[in-house]
């Protein structure tokens, strides 16, 4: 299994070419940008260089170095600064040779994409990507253990052209551009591909929009029997919707994601669209509603029926 990375990025220090390992999810967001002093735990770093030399070759390589929980998080960035210099020196001169890339299947590709974002998505978003993956990219054992280097578009369009034929909505079979055009994205930056098969699949056009045409007047009363709906935390969820939240953003709130103190509340990253809290005002009707539940010091607001421990829908 790939470790998951994320990229060190502290003010005002030579992070460059830095990154932390982070397979315990000691760091929840995607880059460390706040300096802490200590470590909790023996860490690593891992170091990855990429020179162009003197007759243009374009000439990369990794390597990771371990360092004691003892020692500041300050003090091992300037160690492995010492190092990448050393590095790149010997990458240059010749001593250091080019690393030799491995070449994965699609499947190993995906599995280290999946991996690498799962700090970076919402767990909605992952757990769509994973299921459409293994549905209809996966069950195909030949285009699973295919080096990425040889997936073409032709293969992925038929891929979607059978789901067509199958009289899926478009939209169903734009799910496998949306989940494989990051991946072969992420392989670009690393040099391993040239080019996105994904890019070029063509999907009908189509639109989602749903049009319903209602009087103010109905409107209105439609929006009269909600907020009086007797039943909770229906009623309540309805009028966090109508404060223009999304359902997900909605059945994802926690209660430390609330401050009453400060009459605010906080949408988490990874539970929007735009992937950095968002913060906003409780108005006096959300504030009635958590009113009307057993406020706690975690967990779900709305917790589903039978288990607490999980979120409503």
């Amino acid at each position: 299994m790939a470790n998951k990375i994320i990229k060190i990025n502290l003010p005002n220090t030579d992070c460059k070419n830095i990154y932390f390992v982070n397979n315990d999810e000691l760091f929840g967001s995607k880059e460390i940008v706040k300096t802490t002093t200590y470590i909790s735990r023996d860490f690593r770093l891992i170091i990855r260089v990429t020179v162009i030399n003197s007759s243009g070759i374009r000439l990369e390589t990794k390597k990771g170095f371990s360092f004691s929980k003892k020692l500041t998080f300050l003090q091992a960035i300037k160690e492995a600064v010492s190092h990448r210099e050393e590095i790149i020196k010997k990458l240059m001169s010749g001593e250091v040779k080019e690393q030799k890339t491995r070449i994965p299947t699609l499947k190993e590709a995906w599995e280290e994409y999946v991996e690498l974002k799962r700090n970076q998505l919402s767990p909605n978003t992952i757990n769509c990507y994973i299921l459409v993956a293994n549905k209809w990219i996966f069950s195909d054992d030949k285009l699973s253990k295919a080096p990425i280097t040889q997936v073409t578009t032709r293969r992925l369009q038929d891929i979607v052209n059978k789901m067509l034929d199958m009289g899926m909505a478009p939209r169903s079979s734009k799910s496998i551009k949306e989940a494989l055009r990051p991946l072969f994205k992420y392989y670009i930056a690393k040099g391993v591909l040239k080019s996105n098969p994904a890019v070029f699949i063509q999907i009908p056009k189509f639109n989602n929009e749903v049009s319903i045409e209602l009087s103010n007047e109905k409107i209105q009363e439609l929006y009269d029997l909600l907020y009086t709906y007797p039943v909770e935390p229906f009623r309540s969820i309805f009028v966090w919707l109508s404060h223009g939240r999304r359902l997900n953003e909605v059945l994802s709130l926690e209660w430390r994601d609330i401050n009453i103190d400060t009459g605010t509340y906080t949408i988490r990253f990874e539970n929007n669209k735009v992937r950095k809290p968002m913060t906003y005002k409780l108005s006096n009707e959300l504030r009635e509603t958590l009113e009307n539940l057993e406020i706690k010091k975690s967990g779900y607001v709305f917790h589903a029926m039978k288990d607490e421990s999980k979120k409503n829908g």
